[in-house]
């Protein structure tokens, strides 16, 4: 049987106690390192980490490949990773591929469920542009306007209802080069006063204080047919009317004017109008010059019938 002294017990005590009393105030208090700390397993802290310095950096380094794995892990399957300088934030289903959420480049690409962005903003994956679809892009708020882009469409809305789209509106020249031929259909207009595209039509159902027009046809004989260059294209002829010598003459029903007034456009496709009136003129004239020319032929017949009569032997 081995005999403890007292001593040895009480030294004994003295350790357990203190070691007690340390585990109690890490509990309660925090743990400070100055230096490095080296730590073979996990490290778990049940509060916050907290770094301070004047200059603050936490660093993650793989021995063996010597990239820079950063992960934050949900618990379930998403996953915040910084993997050789770029930045992901990543989806995976039970049992299933990672789907990229968001992704950052290294050279400054954000990529929008893609790993690999092409351009500043790279959006992959969304719904059709509808008035019930928000598409891939949406800039406002789905409430009230907002315009919405996927991968081959543009639309302006408002709270889920149509809203005008507007392409420099302030001004500036809009190009599209991909118009092509299709055929007889309805003519583009434009109105300058709105800067609103549309059509024209011709059903009285979109009219109202429908009169019939008056004017001095005859007033188109004195127009001047000319030929003109624009000035950044002096060597493409073009061939109309000018709108000032129009307005001169008195035919304002054919020539558009701006917001002060002023002549500005000649409305070619009005023209019919005059042209038809006169052919009309024309028409009545010739229907009573070829009924006086029958009534003449009826005439002459009639007194060619009595001098044959009377030079006709008994």
């Amino acid at each position: 049987m081995q005999i403890i002294s007292f001593s040895q017990v009480s030294k004994s005590l003295i350790y357990l106690l203190a070691f007690t009393q340390l585990c109690s105030e890490m509990r309660s208090q925090s743990l400070e390192v100055e230096g490095s700390l080296t730590a073979t397993s996990n490290i778990k802290t049940l509060g916050n980490l907290i770094i301070e310095n004047n200059s603050p950096h936490l660093y993650f380094m793989d021995k063996v490949t010597g990239d820079l794995p950063i992960r934050i892990w949900s618990g379930s399957s998403s996953y915040f990773d910084v993997v050789e300088t770029d930045l992901f934030f990543r989806f995976a289903p039970s049992g299933g591929a990672f789907h990229y959420n968001l992704s950052i480049k290294k050279e400054g690409e954000v990529g929008v469920g893609t790993r690999y962005p092409e351009t500043a903003l790279h959006v992959v994956g969304g719904s059709d542009a509808s008035l019930s679809n928000p598409g891939y892009l949406m800039l406002g708020y789905g409430f009230s306007s907002n315009i919405i882009i996927d991968n081959n469409e543009i639309m302006a809305r408002n709270n889920g209802q149509t809203s005008p789209l507007y392409l420099n509106h302030d001004g500036g020249a809009i190009y599209a080069r991909g118009i092509r031929n299709i055929g007889d259909h309805k003519n583009m207009q434009f109105n300058s006063s709105t800067g609103e595209i549309g059509w024209d039509n011709s059903s009285r159902r979109y009219k109202m204080n429908i009169e019939t027009l008056h004017d001095d046809w005859s007033k188109i004989f004195d127009t001047r047919p000319v030929k003109y260059c624009r000035p950044n294209s002096s060597n493409r002829w073009e061939y109309g009317y000018i709108a000032e010598e129009m307005d001169s003459i008195g035919l304002t029903n054919l020539v558009g004017y701006d917001a002060e007034g002023i002549p500005d456009d000649v409305k070619y496709d009005r023209m019919v109008l005059y042209l038809t009136e006169l052919v009309k003129i024309q028409n009545k004239k010739s229907a009573e010059q070829q009924d006086q020319i029958d009534r003449l032929e009826a005439k002459l017949d009639q007194l060619m019938h009595v001098h044959e009569k009377q030079n006709t032997p008994n």
